[in-house]
């Protein structure tokens, strides 16, 4: 082949790659041509980018496919070892289960007897005998919520509101 038609042969054959329409064949001649040094010929110097592309996909289908069969080998491996039987797991887990279920009782026992569930401060004291807690509760609630006398009842504080707004009128 010359110069001009091996040139476009490349071309063509790259565009048919980058399309996808190329037979396995095709593919083997290209990756032959693109390692080959004849692709570094200053003849085919105006292809050099399309060649590094070609390159550069190439080499990663290739990486792929080495990850992939490294994956399946070492998944064979793997399926080879003999699996550890059921039972085997059993004992240990239901140990730790029961290990954990200890110390957490055992914590819960100690925080409840450590740390009673009513305490109160009444002007300072700190009581803990819960009778005395909710009675101290229920004498606090009866005073909040005890009706006063000293507390102004709407209707006075509507007569207020309206006697200051005449009493300023009056003053203009």
């Amino acid at each position: 082949m010359n110069t001009s038609s091996d040139l476009t042969h490349w071309q063509r054959l790259i565009e048919r790659y980058f399309d996808a329409q190329t037979t396995e064949g095709e593919e083997a001649q290209l990756r032959a041509f693109v390692t080959s040094a004849r692709a570094d010929a200053e003849e085919f110097a105006s292809l050099r980018a399309e060649l590094d592309e070609v390159r550069a996909v190439m080499g990663f289908a290739a990486r792929a496919k080495r990850a992939q069969r490294a994956a399946l080998s070492s998944s064979k491996h793997k399926a080879e070892k003999p699996a550890r039987s059921h039972r085997s797991r059993l004992w240990p887990t239901a140990a730790a289960v029961l290990l954990v279920g200890a110390l957490v009782g055992g914590g819960a026992l100690v925080y409840d007897y450590r740390h009673p569930d009513c305490v109160a401060y009444v002007e300072g004291v700190r009581i803990t005998d819960p009778i005395r807690v909710q009675q101290e509760m229920e004498r606090t609630l009866q005073g909040a919520l005890a009706p006063t006398t000293d507390a102004p009842t709407m209707e006075s504080q509507l007569h207020d509101m309206v006697s200051t707004l005449e009493e300023n009128q009056n003053i203009h």
